[in-house]
């Protein structure tokens, strides 16, 4: 299925970093760098993130090399935005102004009439019943403000959940193994099933995916693109090949 944007809602940074590492990452958005629930997505957006950045609603806390800025309200967490040893005020404004810029490219596509695709991990610490309400409750807001859209999965236990109401919107659960010694697949692209079933599902315009790699990762374009006519030039050898063979 084509879509023409591809939109992480996390729960956490690395599905924006292998959106971005494979070319399918045009911009940047609300969800890409913040742990988030899923609740809080879907209640950031039905409210505009109206108030996300409440001096009263938000704390602290350093843990190196992070400074964690956090909204209690909303159940967000900031890992990426403000330095270390500075406080939440000093900082707030460039913050504010660099997510205002993400969120009105969210909201504006939401209120076109683009095919858009999410892209959701689902942490280990999930239950089956919170996951499958959660997910539920995210399609019945977002199908009102935009049913141009699609969702795919990605984790550990994402072929265990059902929806039956919501179907339709569900594109695709992708299963991955968790990485080495850690608790979820962070580079989830590296396994060919994964990556492989993606491409099976998602089609996303080559214009564009050229131009965010070139843009996000200009060295590995450029590696890409000979690989890419190293693989054409023998696809046309082995038909040149067959052709000659056929005379």
């Amino acid at each position: 299925m084509r879509f023409e944007h591809i939109i992480s809602i996390g729960y956490f940074c690395s599905v924006a970093i292998e959106l971005e590492r494979k070319g399918f990452r045009e911009a940047s958005f609300p969800f890409d760098w913040t742990i988030t629930d899923l609740d809080t997505v879907t209640d950031l957006i039905a409210v505009k993130f109206e108030n996300l950045f409440a001096y009263r609603q938000l704390f602290s806390n350093e843990v190196p090399p992070f400074n964690i800025v956090g909204n209690y309200k909303f159940n967000i967490l900031f890992y990426h935005d403000f330095k270390q040893r500075l406080d939440i005020k000093s900082q707030l404004k460039l913050v504010k102004i660099k997510y205002t810029r993400r969120i009105k490219r969210l909201l504006g596509l939401l209120n076109s009439q683009d095919s858009i695709l999410f892209i959701r991990y689902i942490s280990e610490e999930s239950k089956k019943k919170d996951t499958q309400q959660k997910i539920n409750r995210f399609i019945n807001v977002i199908k009102k403000i935009h049913p141009n859209f699609k969702i795919i999965l990605i984790g550990h236990q994402t072929a265990k959940l059902n929806f039956k109401k919501n179907e339709s919107y569900i594109l695709g659960f992708l299963e991955v193994p968790k990485g080495k010694k850690d608790i979820l697949a962070r580079d989830f692209f590296n396994d060919r099933n994964c990556y492989k079933k993606f491409n099976q599902l998602v089609q996303y315009p080559i214009g564009k995916r050229i131009k965010n790699l070139f843009y996000y990762h200009p060295k590995n374009f450029v590696r890409q693109i000979i690989s890419y006519c190293i693989l054409a030039k023998r696809r046309l050898e082995k038909i040149v090949f067959w052709l000659r063979r056929e005379r």
